[in-house]
């Protein structure tokens, strides 16, 4: 099994490092591997998931490897947001609606940037919050959560596991996105959701 590994140093950017669930037992971690591409090519190559395209992130995984292809994902793409585990058409024909347990519900969505001065260090990517409406006008069913959310601009896709978040990419206010997310039901049944053209707002 892997085991991610979050590698702060400073003046630079978090790394994850993938490492073999043995590590604990001073087995040496994958390597990262040398090899240049620039943004554009990494980002097209996330969007029509062409990642062979690009170096070999790690020396320890060859190309070969079982685990190749969720290694890439991770070091290339999923640090942009804009790769998602669910395949995008699954994504962009989730129901509008969804019925669990006899009851009925929608998603309500606000996506926005925050451009408001702050004092010190500020985050002005894409922010979000949606909560569940139920049809019936009774509180949500305390056993259901969403668990992850995707927004989906054009052919990029922005996936966190929190749902109400921030730090998201910087898409342009006045943008109209697909909101996405993920029902987990009290057995562990998954349900998709969606909120159709939301635009991005923006508060100065």
């Amino acid at each position: 099994m892997l085991t991610k590994i979050l590698i702060l140093t400073s003046f630079v950017s978090p790394v994850w490092v993938i490492t073999p669930s043995n590590a604990i037992q001073n087995q040496p971690i994958y390597t990262i591997a040398q090899g240049t591409s620039n943004e554009a090519e990494i980002r097209e190559a996330c969007k029509t998931r062409q990642l062979d395209k690009l170096p070999s992130p790690y020396t320890d995984v060859p190309r070969n490897h079982w685990a190749y292809s969720a290694v890439a994902s991770l070091y290339y793409c999923k640090s942009r947001g804009i790769f998602a585990t669910a395949p995008t058409s699954q994504l962009q024909t989730a129901p509008t609606k969804v019925t669990i347990d006899g009851r009925t519900y929608t998603l309500n969505a606000y996506v926005w940037r925050d451009f408001m001065p702050s004092v010190g260090t500020s985050n002005k990517g894409l922010m979000a919050n949606v909560n569940l409406v139920p049809d019936d006008g009774n509180p949500v069913l305390a056993s259901l959560r969403v668990d992850k959310l995707w927004v989906i601009n054009g052919t990029e896709i922005w996936e966190t596991n929190t749902p109400n978040t921030r730090s998201g990419p910087q898409w342009q206010p006045g943008a109209k996105v697909d909101v996405v997310v993920q029902i987990k039901g009290a057995n562990g049944q998954t349900y998709l959701l969606r909120n159709l053209s939301q635009q991005i707002q923006a508060t100065y």
